[in-house]
């Protein structure tokens, strides 16, 4: 069973395209998990129209922010697999099938693959800068990420459901889902980087993962990032 996360909040412009693009890939006993963060446009009405059993969709009363909604999403849903998106990617074709049976093949845990990237200009995208895969594992690591190069994005990954069981609650110190999942596959040298590209990932001005942050910030995640590390080998060690 496949599950697909979804976080979203006053999605209206991109969830249609974005829906239609998922569910064209799922099987019926698929489903997508939705958690809507208070959104105040039409959201959830589209959502809605689409009448689909696979989705599920539950609405937060207040703003609790993308990570406890990502982990809400997570502790509902039921696949086996568990895929992320943000509210305004699109999947291309067979991203489902490949990626989630290079997972399982691989035995890993965490699976990443490339993206194109749109900033949403006409309908014209950027043409992609495609990495080969020795410089594209060089962006998934511990060092990518301490240094701010890293291309772990939640769009473009998928998990064994098995990897919950170590990351699950989000403690306070988790400001990204992503890093955090990608940190403790790392760690347990349980994950694994293909070349294909599967999405295109919108790039707007709302997008937080491209923000530029303050010198303070950055420093302020990256002792997040070691209390993930930190929290990991209290874990292994104690055999929690």
């Amino acid at each position: 069973m496949i599950s697909v996360c979804i976080a979203t909040f006053n999605g209206e412009k991109f969830i249609k395209l974005q829906l239609e693009s998922i569910l064209s890939q799922l099987e019926i006993d698929d489903e997508i998990v939705i958690i809507d963060d208070a959104s105040i446009d039409n959201t959830i009405e589209i959502i809605n129209s689409f009448h689909d059993l696979r989705i599920k969709t539950y609405k937060n009363n207040v703003n609790m922010g993308f990570v406890k909604s990502f982990e809400k999403a997570l502790l509902i849903s039921k696949g086996e697999i568990i895929f992320f998106s943000d509210q305004d990617d699109y999947w291309l074709v067979n991203r489902v099938k490949i990626m989630s049976n290079k997972l399982i093949d691989s035995s890993s845990l965490l699976l990443a693959s490339q993206f194109i990237p749109s900033k949403i200009q006409g309908n014209m995208l950027e043409t992609p800068t495609v990495l080969s895969l020795k410089t594209l594992a060089s962006k998934f690591s511990l060092g990518s990420i301490f240094s701010g190069n890293s291309l772990f994005f939640g769009s473009t990954m998928c998990i064994d459901r098995k990897l919950l069981n170590i990351a699950l609650p989000f403690r306070y110190f988790v400001k990204a889902h992503d890093i955090h999942l990608a940190i403790i596959a790392i760690l347990l040298k349980k994950h694994i980087i293909i070349n294909d590209i599967f999405t295109i990932r919108t790039i707007t001005g709302n997008n937080l993962s491209n923000r530029n942050r303050s010198y303070f910030k950055k420093i302020k995640s990256r002792y997040f990032y070691l209390c993930t590390i930190l929290e990991f080998y209290i874990k292994k060690l104690f055999h929690v």
